[in-house]
């Protein structure tokens, strides 16, 4: 795991749903945590969910322990946050074409 002095300001959901209250209450646990700056809903190129990315001023930063607890309540996709946790990483990565592997 990476040292948790480095801290993040950006957070990126997985959203496995296109149920708009399922959005809301992702969105309202992230402003709820700071990450209401820059916030870019679109939906995932399978269709079948969304792409969440928003921002946080420095003074809200989380360490990355404390970025994929948040993830999770959010409701990112777990097992992509349980890569993250176990390869030590805030990858940061949402694919907008899944079969070219192209990414934002």
């Amino acid at each position: 795991m990476e040292s948790n002095k480095i801290k993040h300001t950006m957070i990126t959901l997985d959203l496995d749903t296109l149920d708009e209250k399922q959005l809301q209450k992702s969105l309202k646990i992230l402003k709820k945590h700071g990450f209401n700056e820059n916030v870019y809903v679109s939906k995932s190129p399978g269709g079948h969910g969304r792409h969440v990315r928003a921002w946080c001023k420095p003074e809200k930063a989380l360490t990355l322990e404390e970025l994929l607890e948040l993830r999770k309540k959010a409701g990112d996709d777990l097992m992509r946050v349980d890569l993250d946790y176990y390869h030590g990483r805030q990858v940061g990565v949402l694919f907008t074409n899944k079969k070219k592997k192209e990414f934002k």
